[in-house]
């Protein structure tokens, strides 16, 4: 299993800005025309590579103790514009009809010469750092025709020296500072060598599985069609689409991602006993990006299983007869050898487990199984953060408030008990407004998320209807009467009156309704209660107020279900909504997912106002998901089709 710990975001912005314009003062101080200026400092070019090209030596300059500020911001504008020409002359290489374009060589020829200008004035012409110079500049020669000629690779070791090869060029930041320190620090330049080439394997790995198509095209040697090879037979056959979507189905993706993680980790222990602050930062960065491609992976591989098994017992049963055994059977049939459910699929993998402890909750606590959960249980216990009282939507995920309160009363419902003291962590995710907010730490979401087109999380952080509903049945179920409670009622009261108050992650008040019914059930709040009920009961038509959304349907049902013996009402609905359920049932006893959740982009405060249209998807924001599994809609519609019945004969 991967496990990533998601440090803070190191990365200084105000670095950043400052070596776009240091390169800028210092080209216009050359008196090259704004043309020139502006085709070295491509905006595209910036944005479609790592920030950290425009101060390589920032980098590495803790290690080696070296402070000054001047040498570094000149030797971070000599590496860019090293780094700008050798991109460049990648694309006349990888693309032919580039070579006629003259104003490509003039930048390259503008970028080397100026590289070759500053280093000359910090390094003498008998300076060892020439030696060390000529060197690299023979890797990166030795890179190409090991690229071009990929039949001389024939072992992931060489695959390395390829890697370590392409970095050529970053290695000089690195022997610079050797050598201005007066090579004093010679353990510390090897070990930062070492980290630096195991980071660009990782890099090449990555980079190698994402850029399959174009380096097919472009006849370069590329590690995950080596690997395919060698994996599916006549593989040439194949359609390039096909091999992508084999590379990730034949296993061969999560075999590289897994090789690009022990690298990484094998990186952070040549730098574990030195200051390099901002490159174990990179470092970290690389291990959280792994770590999410390998959970997409793993997404989309039991995502396609699911779409091959939907011809297999998915016809609709219809037969008005409740099947306990079946509905059990399918779901302890899917369920993990570690106790896990798994559901859903977004950028951030499967969920595991939110789900598990989604279904552990409804089976202990409102249908009261005598079935062993004990798996189940000690598979949450075991994917606690950090080893505290929270948890996420899987096992490799940051902490969330909703994660963490629907782990707490599924613990809760089979035995684990909860003091005050140890749910401190959890009390956090509560802000000033009362309510509960979804992720708690702005640096650590940006982190976590890992990606330049995110930078706005205030979204995701703020109060959100849904998550402090089911916070409130953390509160109930645990009977914590404190001002934390008083002041998280006060937040539920004005959403529940206000009409127009949607649901942040769910596409329907009904979601958070009937959780604070539910929770009014075990410790009541008559004002609270009232106001839920009385919109609970304003729908007396189902099918009119969204019955084709069978979660929504078992939710109102079970919500409506429990109330009964406090708040007199309709019969009738019940029995519509239980109609509608048993109808939608399938033949293997499940119920088919539903498209309930969503995924608002992480700077959208007002999904409903903001947003006007969503997309049934899978990837990125503003989309729709649908339990895949059916795990939330099965286990729910199941629970309160068994109170149903249970109600029916007097209990």
């Amino acid at each position: 299993m991967i496990s990533t710990k998601y440090f803070f975001d190191y990365r200084d912005d105000n670095l950043f800005k400052e070596a776009i314009e240091n390169v800028q003062i210092y080209l216009n101080g050359l008196g090259y025309p704004k043309e020139v200026i502006d085709n070295i400092c491509y905006q595209k070019f910036i944005r479609n590579n790592p920030d950290y090209y425009l101060y390589y030596p920032y980098l590495f300059n803790s290690a080696f103790d070296f402070s000054d500020k001047e040498v570094l911001d000149m030797l971070s504008i000599a590496g860019f514009l090293y780094y700008r020409s050798i991109i460049l002359m990648d694309d006349i290489f990888d693309n032919k009809k580039e070579t006629s374009n003259f104003n490509v060589f003039l930048t390259i020829n503008i970028c080397q010469e100026e590289t070759v200008k500053i280093l000359s004035t910090f390094f003498e012409t008998d300076s060892e750092f020439w030696d060390i110079w000529g060197k690299r500049k023979f890797e990166y020669v030795k890179a190409y025709k090991l690229d071009k000629q990929s039949h001389n690779i024939s072992s992931f070791a060489e695959y390395e020296v390829l890697c370590d090869y392409k970095s050529s060029f970053g290695k000089i930041a690195i022997d610079a500072l050797f050598v201005l320190t007066g090579k004093h620090y010679r353990n510390e330049y090897q070990n930062v060598l070492k980290s630096h080439k195991d980071f660009y394997v990782a890099f090449q790995i990555l980079d190698d599985v994402s850029d399959y198509e174009e380096d097919y095209i472009n006849q370069q040697f590329n590690i995950s069609k080596n690997h395919l090879e060698k994996r599916v037979d006549d593989i040439e056959s194949y359609s390039l689409g096909d091999q992508k979507k084999l590379l990730y189905l034949e296993g061969v993706a999560e075999e590289l991602y897994l090789k690009a993680y022990e690298h990484i980790i094998r990186a952070f222990e040549f730098v574990r006993d030195y200051k390099a602050p901002r490159w174990k930062d990179e470092l970290q960065r690389m291990q959280n990006t792994i770590t999410i491609n390998n959970l997409n992976i793993n997404g989309y591989i039991r995502f396609n299983k699911y779409l091959k098994s939907q011809h297999i017992d998915r016809s609709s049963n219809g037969s008005g007869k409740i099947e306990n055994s079946e509905v059990l059977h399918y779901l302890f049939e899917i369920q993990e050898e570690d106790g896990s459910w798994t559901d859903y699929f977004n950028d951030a993998g499967n969920s595991n487990v939110w789900t598990t402890s989604f279904v552990c909750y409804f089976l202990s606590h409102w249908y009261k199984s005598h079935f062993d959960l004990s798996k189940s249980k000690e598979f949450l216990l075991s994917n606690r953060y950090e080893e505290k009282n929270l948890w996420g939507y899987n096992s490799n995920w940051i902490p969330d408030a909703d994660s963490t309160s629907f782990t707490i009363l599924a613990l809760h419902s089979l035995g684990t008990d909860f003091c005050e003291d140890e749910l401190e962590e959890w009390f956090s995710f509560q802000n000033e407004d009362g309510g509960f907010c979804t992720y708690r730490n702005e640096k650590e979401l940006l982190a976590s998320l890992n990606t330049k087109e995110v930078n706005n999380v205030e979204g995701w952080l703020n109060s959100h209807f849904c998550v402090s509903a089911v916070a409130y049945l953390v509160f109930c179920q645990l009977g914590i009467n404190n001002d934390k409670k008083r002041k998280l009622e006060s937040f539920l009261i004005d959403k529940i009156e206000d009409l127009d108050e949607v649901p942040y992650w769910w596409t329907s008040r009904d979601y958070a309704i009937s959780f604070l019914v539910l929770a009014c059930c075990i410790n009541m709040n008559k004002k609270i209660f009232n106001l839920c009920c009385n919109e609970l009961n304003k729908k007396s038509n189902p099918v009119k107020y969204g019955a084709h959304n069978i979660f929504y349907v078992a939710l109102c049902l079970l919500s409506r279900i429990k109330s009964k013996h406090i708040f007199n009402y309709d019969n009738l609905p019940d029995k519509l909504l239980s109609e509608i359920l048993l109808n939608a049932q399938l033949e293997n006893g499940s119920w088919r997912g539903n498209y309930s959740m969503r995924i608002p982009s992480p700077d959208i405060l007002d999904p409903e106002k903001q947003i006007y249209g969503w997309k049934k998807d899978n990837k990125g924001t503003n989309i729709v998901l649908q339990d895949f599994n059916g795990v939330f809609t099965s286990v729910v519609s199941f629970v309160a089709l068994e109170n149903y019945k249970s109600s029916l004969n007097g209990r």
